[in-house]
C-alpha cells in the first residue's frame, strides 16, 4: 500500500503543472457569440413561478438575460433557438454519484471488485455512466469518492471537451476506517493518516473531502471524534468543504458530525425530530439518495447493463425502465412502504444489528418535515446513473410540491456543493454560467415531464446533439 501511495504522488506531482495552468485557464468556454432561447415556460429556479412565454439570452459562457419574451431586449444578431412547448430550466445537478460504479448485486464485494478493475476498465464504464447521465439533464456531478485519481482524470477529460459529460465535482479517495465495509479499498485510520489523505486528494484536484461514518453503537461511531474533527479541521484549513456519510440506528455519527463541524451529510439514518433541529441549528446540508435503498437496494444484472448499452434508445427509454421495475419492487414489498427494517443492502457481519433502511413512507414524512423547517435538502443517483427524474417524483409523492422537488436539484444543490458554486450554477439569473436544459411539456403539471429532455447547454455549449449511443 505505502508503494502504491509513493507512485500515485509521483504521478500527480508529473501531473501537477498542467493541473494548475488548467485551473488558472478554467474549462474551454464557448465563443461570444449571444443565443436567445425561446420557449414556452422558463422555471428559473428561483421564482415561485414559471415565467410563462419566456426567454433565456446566452453571451458567451454566462447567461445575459432571463424574462418575458416581449420584455428582453434580444441583441441584434443574436442566434435564435424556438422550443415551442418546452421549459427551459436549470442543468440538474447530481449531489451524490460514483461513475465508475454499475452495481449489479446486493453483494458488498462485487463492488469491491469493480474498484480493484484496471483503471481503463473503470475509466471506460465512467464515461459510459457519464454519458447518460448528461443526456438526462444532469449538468454537473458531484462524485463521492473513486480510487485512483480516475475522478480527476474525468472531469480533466470532460473540461478539455475530449469527452462530453456533466461537470465533476470530485473528492478522490475518501476517508474510511478499515474496519468500515470499504476500509479494505481505502484504509485511512489515525490523525496523522486522515490528514495526509486529505493533502494528497488536494494536489490531486480534490475539490471536497468525503467521509464515512456509520453507528457502532447508541454511543460511538466507526471513527473516533478525534479522527472526525481532524478530518473537518483539514478540510477546511486547506479550503475545501468536507461531506460525510452517516447511517445507524442511533444518530451518533450524525452528532459527532455536526459538533466538528461537517458542512453536509449523505443518506443520513436516522431523520428524528431532534435531528431535524440539529440540522436547524448548525444550518447544514442534508443530501439523500432514496432510490439506491428502495426496497433493499436496487441493483441491476450485468444483463440489464449490457441492455442500456446495447438495446435501448433514449435516457427517457431507461428512465421507463427503472421507474417500472421500482413500482414492481415496492409492490412486491409491500412493508416497506410502512416499516424500517435491518440494513440489507450489503452482506457486512451485524448490519443489521447497527443499522437500518427506513420504511419509504415515514421518510418521506421525515424529509418533508425537515424541508418545512428550513434544512436545505438535495439528492444524488448513488450509481442509478441518469435517473435523477426518480429522486424529484420520490420527494414529489412524499409531498414536496414539483416547484420545491426542481428547485431541490438546481438551487438548493448548488449552494450544497459548497465552492461557492451557489453563485455560478443551479438558477438561472445574469452573469451565472449558462448550464440550462429543456424539456417537452410541462414538469410542473406533469413531473415525469423531465424525463423529456430535448436542449442540454452547458457554459454556452449546446451539447444535445450527442447520440445516445
Amino acid at each position: 500500500m505505502r508503494n502504491e501511495r509513493i507512485q500515485w504522488n509521483r504521478r500527480v506531482q508529473s501531473v501537477l503543472p498542467a493541473l494548475i495552468l488548467l485551473s488558472l485557464c478554467g474549462p474551454a468556454r464557448a465563443q461570444d457569440d449571444v443565443t436567445a432561447i425561446r420557449a414556452a415556460r422558463v422555471i428559473d429556479g428561483v421564482r415561485s413561478r414559471a415565467i410563462d412565454d419566456g426567454v433565456v439570452v446566452v453571451r458567451g459562457a454566462e447567461i445575459l438575460a432571463v424574462g418575458v419574451a416581449d420584455e428582453v431586449e434580444v441583441p441584434n444578431g443574436a442566434s435564435i433557438v424556438d422550443l415551442p412547448g418546452h421549459t427551459l430550466l436549470p442543468g440538474l445537478i447530481d449531489s451524490h454519484d460514483h461513475p465508475t460504479l454499475r452495481p449489479d448485486s446486493l453483494e458488498l464485494q462485487p463492488m469491491i471488485d469493480q474498484r480493484l478493475a484496471p483503471g481503463g476498465e473503470q475509466m471506460l464504464r465512467a464515461i459510459r455512466n457519464m454519458r447518460i447521465s448528461l443526456l438526462g439533464g444532469t449538468t454537473t456531478v458531484r462524485v463521492t469518492g473513486e480510487s485512483s485519481g480516475i475522478d480527476f482524470q474525468l472531469g480533466r477529460a470532460i473540461d478539455a471537451g475530449v469527452i462530453p459529460g456533466p461537470r465533476i465535482i470530485a473528492a478522490g479517495m475518501p476517508i474510511v476506517a478499515t474496519s468500515a465495509g470499504a476500509g479494505p479499498l481505502w484504509p485511512t485510520d489515525g490523525v496523522e493518516s486522515i490528514r495526509k489523505r486529505i493533502r494528497e486528494n488536494v494536489l490531486g484536484g480534490a475539490r471536497f473531502t468525503k467521509m464515512y461514518l456509520s453507528d457502532t453503537s447508541p454511543t460511538t461511531t466507526i471513527l473516533s471524534r478525534e479522527e472526525v474533527c481532524a478530518a473537518v479541521d483539514e478540510s477546511h484549513r486547506l479550503g475545501i468543504p468536507i461531506t460525510s456519510h452517516v447511517v445507524g440506528n442511533w444518530g451518533v455519527s450524525i452528532r459527532v458530525a455536526l459538533e466538528c463541524g461537517v458542512d453536509s451529510f449523505e443518506h443520513v439514518r436516522p431523520i428524528t425530530d431532534e435531528i431535524i433541529e440539529m440540522f436547524v441549528e448548525h444550518e447544514s446540508h442534508l443530501n439523500i439518495t432514496p432510490l439506491i435503498f428502495i426496497p433493499g437496494g436496487i441493483r441491476w444484472s450485468p444483463e440489464i447493463w449490457r441492455r442500456l448499452d446495447n438495446e435501448m434508445t433514449s435516457v427517457e427509454e431507461w428512465i421507463d425502465f427503472n421507474r417500472a421495475t421500482i413500482q414492481e419492487a415496492r409492490r412486491n414489498n409491500p412493508l416497506g412502504e410502512t416499516e424500517d427494517r435491518p440494513q440489507d443492502v450489503f452482506d457486512i457481519a451485524e448490519a443489521g444489528a447497527v443499522d437500518y433502511t427506513p420504511g419509504i413512507r415515514p421518510y418521506q414524512a421525515q424529509l418533508l418535515k425537515a424541508h418545512r423547517r428550513g434544512v436545505p435538502i438535495s439528492h444524488g443517483t448513488d450509481t442509478l446513473h441518469g435517473a435523477l427524474l426518480l429522486n424529484i417524483e420520490f420527494l414529489v409523492e412524499g409531498g414536496f410540491t414539483p416547484m420545491e422537488a426542481i428547485q431541490a436539484t438546481t438551487r438548493v444543490a448548488a449552494a450544497g456543493l459548497g465552492l461557492g458554486m451557489g453563485d455560478r450554477i443551479g438558477t438561472l439569473e445574469p452573469g451565472k454560467l449558462a448550464d440550462i436544459i429543456s424539456v417537452e411539456g410541462d414538469p410542473l403539471a406533469q413531473i415525469r415531464d423531465l424525463a423529456k429532455v430535448r436542449f442540454i447547454m452547458i457554459e454556452g455549449r449546446r451539447l444535445d446533439p450527442l447520440s445516445f449511443h
